[in-house]
């Protein structure tokens, strides 16, 4: 009878000890899933994604010329869900040229000044290509700003072009860069594929 007891009693605690693991186990399996989704590696780069007032930013580290310490970019979308958006290949010389205008209608939204924003960002900072960049209407509607369309692209001015249309690509036009998006908030997703891949961080 005692005997039994005691194997009965062993048995307790090893069904409690099973379960105790189990509960350890599925908790550390939730913490990494919580953390992939904040901090995960992609094509070799740290991603690591914040917040902020606008929402979501994903910055990415990585170094700059031969700096031992690494720069940290950021956009708008986590780089995994911009895989299936077609970019063409070679268009970094259409890009990275003496001077560039991004250009965009007069009526656009703030979602598509915010994809010209994230691209001017990267390629008129002074630390990656420092290429003198600025904002352009694709027609004059007397606020002085600069009227630029694709026409004018030639071998020293870059036109990255945003338009709303029937895909979302990255694309050329003979010398213009289109980056274009079925909503205005993929063209965000768009800028922000020609952004990682002019760095190299997507691939082509």
């Amino acid at each position: 009878m005692v005997k039994e007891e005691k194997t009965g009693a062993k048995a307790v605690i090893i069904v409690l000890i099973a379960v105790f693991i189990l509960i350890i186990a599925g908790a550390v399996y939730v913490q990494k899933v919580k953390l992939s989704k904040v901090l995960f590696e992609y094509n070799g780069f740290q991603v690591k994604r914040e917040v902020d007032k606008s929402g979501n930013l994903y910055s990415i580290q990585l170094y700059l010329n031969e700096n031992s310490e690494p720069s940290t970019i950021s956009v708008r979308n986590d780089p995994r869900n911009l895989e299936d958006i077609p970019v063409e290949y070679g268009l970094r010389e259409k890009v990275l040229k003496s001077e560039a205008f991004v250009t965009m209608e007069p009526n656009a939204s703030g979602l598509t000044v915010v994809a010209a924003i994230e691209i001017s960002k990267i390629i008129g900072n002074e630390f990656l290509y420092a290429v003198p960049t600025k904002g352009a209407l694709l027609w004059d509607v007397g606020t002085g700003a600069p009227v630029k369309d694709c026409k004018d692209a030639d071998d020293d001015t870059a036109i990255i072009k945003l338009v709303k249309g029937n895909q979302t690509a990255v694309y050329s036009e003979n010398e213009c860069v289109i980056v274009e998006g079925k909503t205005q908030s993929e063209i965000i997703e768009s800028a922000d594929r020609l952004i990682l891949t002019l760095l190299g961080i997507m691939k082509e």
